[in-house]
């Protein structure tokens, strides 16, 4: 069955990977599947447990999970994303010795199973888009068995930074306008992505399980080149934004491309440095 493509599944298959070339987009898939991996290690999943990938997206932790709880397991991934689900169902391939995987439309806030469904709960970046945090937060409890536990990673937007070591003086005021544009944007689009940090998050959790925890990380990028710039520009942030490149174009105009030139002709490497902070958490009922 297939649906029609939504921001969230265009921006899973074709948005974050715009302009990249096949060597980045491994290096971003080896990064995700690194990210994953962590996961599922803290969510301590075993064979024959149920697992909820919440917000499962392009299914791929989902399916990583599946090789872990094996025959007897069971997985099922939630997405508000027909779109997502049909592309996961898709893309996502099984051995006999993975566990079942089944596949539900709904939200983190709510969870369409009864209580005490799963053993675990395990997501990758999808909180950033909740308003309702501690619903979702809450939710994930009501459907855990007692000693389950939750195993999330999330980016802490509030606190990235872009550090330039470029001389912006003969553009000073064009890279003004491309501030402005960008926090227009951010206080008016993505508020759910920007209102929590680490430890807001953890307060969250503390109110309905025993035991939380968090681990600290940081995402970086470097560009090395002009060339490897310009092709980042074309990509999607996440499914809210636009293109770095359409969002320069919206707020420069014409000007834009003299803009963009400027920043390729010093880019080398240490010239930009995008950090994030980000967390992963674990928490137990």
């Amino acid at each position: 069955m297939t649906f029609e493509a939504d921001c969230w599944s265009t921006w899973l298959q074709e948005g974050r990977f715009r302009g990249a070339t096949a060597v980045e987009r491994r290096a971003m898939n080896v990064r995700l599947h690194r990210v994953r991996r962590r996961i599922l290690r803290a969510a301590r999943l075993r064979p024959g447990i149920r697992v909820l990938d919440a917000g499962c997206g392009d299914g791929f932790l989902a399916a990583e999970a599946a090789k872990i709880v094996g025959p007897r397991g069971l997985v099922a991934g939630l997405d508000i994303s027909a779109a997502s689900l049909a592309n996961a169902e898709r893309l996502v391939v099984r051995s006999p010795k993975d566990a079942l995987i089944t596949w539900h439309k709904g939200s983190v806030t709510h969870i369409p199973f009864p209580e005490a469904s799963f053993d675990a709960v395990v997501q990758r970046s999808v909180l950033m888009y909740v308003e309702d945090k501690q619903t979702a937060v809450s939710e994930y409890s009501r459907i855990l068995r007692p000693g389950g536990r939750v195993s999330l990673f999330e980016p802490i937007n509030a606190r990235a930074e872009d550090d330039w070591l470029i001389d912006f003086t003969p553009v000073r005021g064009l890279h003004e306008r491309v501030q402005q544009a960008e926090e227009e944007l951010r206080a008016t689009t993505c508020q759910p992505m920007l209102d929590f940090d680490a430890e807001s998050l953890s307060s969250l959790f503390r109110e309905h399980y025993a035991t939380v925890w968090t681990t600290a990380h940081e995402i970086t990028w470097t560009p090395a080149s002009g060339d490897e710039w310009l092709r980042h520009v074309e990509q999607q942030p996440n499914p809210w934004w636009p293109t770095r490149r359409d969002l320069i174009t919206q707020a420069l105009g014409p000007d834009a491309e003299r803009y963009l030139e400027f920043i390729a002709a010093r880019m080398g490497r240490g010239a930009y440095t995008y950090r994030c902070p980000a967390v992963f958490l674990v928490a137990v009922k």
